[in-house]
C-alpha cells in the first residue's frame, strides 16, 4: 500500500515514518476490497506552537479515499505523537469495520434468502 505522509510543524524521522506506515498499512492490509487501490494520506502534525511555552500537542489525520462514496477521515491528538498514530490506527480500523459491516449489509439485503446459516455454509466451502 501506498501511503502518503504529511509533517506539518515537526521534524520528520525515520522511526515515526516507520512507525505510521507499519500500524496504518497493517488497518488497511485488512480492509482492501473496501478501499481498493486508493491512495490514503495521513497527515502528523504539533497543534501548539513550537515557540509558546506550553504542553505540547501532536494530531493524526488519516484520510482515506472510498471507491465511489465519501472517505473515511480519522483524526485524533495526544500528547505524544505515537500515542497519536496508534490511536488513530485503531479508530481507523473501527470505521473500516463499521464500513464492511455495512457493504455486507447492503449486498445481504439485495440477494433474497441469504442468512447467516447461508453465509456460515459458503465459508466452509473449500
Amino acid at each position: 500500500m501506498n501511503t502518503h505522509l504529511v509533517f506539518t510543524r515537526i521534524d520528520k524521522t525515520e522511526s515515526i515514518e516507520a512507525f505510521a506506515r507499519s500500524h496504518i498499512e497493517n488497518v488497511l492490509e485488512k480492509f482492501g476490497k473496501l478501499i481498493g487501490g486508493t491512495k490514503p494520506t495521513v497527515r502528523l502534525s504539533m497543534l501548539n506552537s513550537p515557540v509558546q511555552a506550553g504542553p505540547d500537542r501532536f494530531a493524526c489525520e488519516i484520510v482515506v479515499p472510498s471507491r465511489g462514496k465519501a472517505p473515511f477521515v480519522v483524526k485524533e491528538a495526544a500528547s505524544n505523537l505515537y500515542a497519536a498514530i496508534a490511536s488513530a490506527s485503531m479508530r481507523l480500523s473501527a470505521l473500516l469495520s463499521r464500513g464492511h459491516k455495512r457493504r455486507l449489509d447492503k449486498f445481504r439485503r439485495r440477494v433474497p434468502g441469504l442468512n447467516r446459516s447461508t453465509l456460515k455454509a459458503l465459508e466452509e466451502i473449500p
